[in-house]
């Protein structure tokens, strides 16, 4: 199988061959010297034109498999690793959550609960917590 790299710069050349190839083809078909000769050019560029145009399609069908076999083994790799992500992250994002959690705690003490101004900081906090249980959620779920 070709690298993406290869497979796009032939479909580039391709696509200016069948411009330059549908120029001559309009070329031929506005002269209106020797009309039998141009109806011939005209045919041979169309022949042309055709197979341009199915080298094209089987190149975009290599690219979409390329791709494809790119999107595979990334989501392979994920689920490869994910079991040493989870033992890693869990125990940082856990301890995070609680040091928030924590932070939220000591302010309501001595804030109050009634008080809603709230400082720049506790919004990050607020943030950071919904972030990390988001998170956590997902490096917990089965689905992962």
């Amino acid at each position: 199988m070709a690298d993406r790299t290869s497979l796009s710069t032939a479909l580039e050349a391709i696509e200016a061959e069948a411009l330059a190839t549908r120029q001559y083809i309009s070329f031929c078909a506005n002269s209106t010297e020797n009309p039998a000769l141009f109806q011939t050019l005209i045919a041979d560029g169309r022949e042309r034109l055709k197979v341009l145009e199915a080298r094209q399609v089987t190149l975009r069908a290599e690219v979409i498999t390329l791709d494809q076999a790119v999107n595979d083994a990334r989501v392979q790799t994920r689920r490869d690793i994910l079991p040493q992500v989870r033992g890693i992250a869990l125990p940082q994002v856990d301890a995070r959550i609680t040091q928030l959690e924590a932070i939220a705690m000591v302010d309501r003490l001595l804030m109050g609960k009634k008080s809603q101004a709230r400082t720049v900081r506790q919004r990050q906090d607020v943030e950071e917590l919904t972030y990390l249980r988001k998170l956590r959620g997902m490096l917990t779920s089965e689905d992962s």
